[in-house]
């Protein structure tokens, strides 16, 4: 049991780098000009050995889809589960949202992001995927702001 555990966590590590490579490939080419070749050759692997991870690159855009959301729920939701005054999680909501760009790089490219999403409208994986993230956000939010917890 403990090397099924080790391993589940070495392949979601393996997992999350091929993420972070397919997000700078997709960056710089688009989803149109991303291929496995690339996000191999960023790698420094043979591309069959991504095969092992994502099974095509379909697999990869919406295991990026699920990277983008874990993104966005960490910077936003876990930074605000810090801080104990309902308005200081909205200024800093406010903040990130609409004026200050500082540390937005931990979230994703406009590129890559807005690629994802525009998906969404025709990809139903991807877009169940964005529609669920919502609906987890929006009750997140409500439950900080009008609750007042976590």
């Amino acid at each position: 049991m403990k090397q099924e555990t080790f391993l589940k966590k070495l392949k979601n590590i393996r997992k999350l780098e091929i993420m972070e490579h397919f997000h700078k490939v997709v960056n710089e080419y688009g989803f149109s000009g991303t291929t496995l070749a690339k996000v191999a050759k960023s790698l420094e692997i043979n591309p069959s050995l991504l095969l092992h991870y994502y099974k095509s690159k379909e697999k990869m855009i919406v295991g990026f889809a699920d990277f983008i959301i874990c993104k966005y729920e960490s910077f936003y939701l876990l930074r605000m589960d810090s801080m104990s005054a309902p308005a200081d999680r909205l200024e800093y909501l406010l903040d990130t949202l609409l004026f200050e760009r500082g540390d937005v790089e931990e979230l994703v490219s406009d590129r890559g992001f807005y690629e994802c999403y525009a998906l969404s409208i025709t990809h139903p994986a991807v877009k169940k995927k964005f529609q669920h993230f919502y609906d987890r956000f929006r009750k997140a939010l409500i439950k900080r702001f009008f609750a007042g917890s976590k």
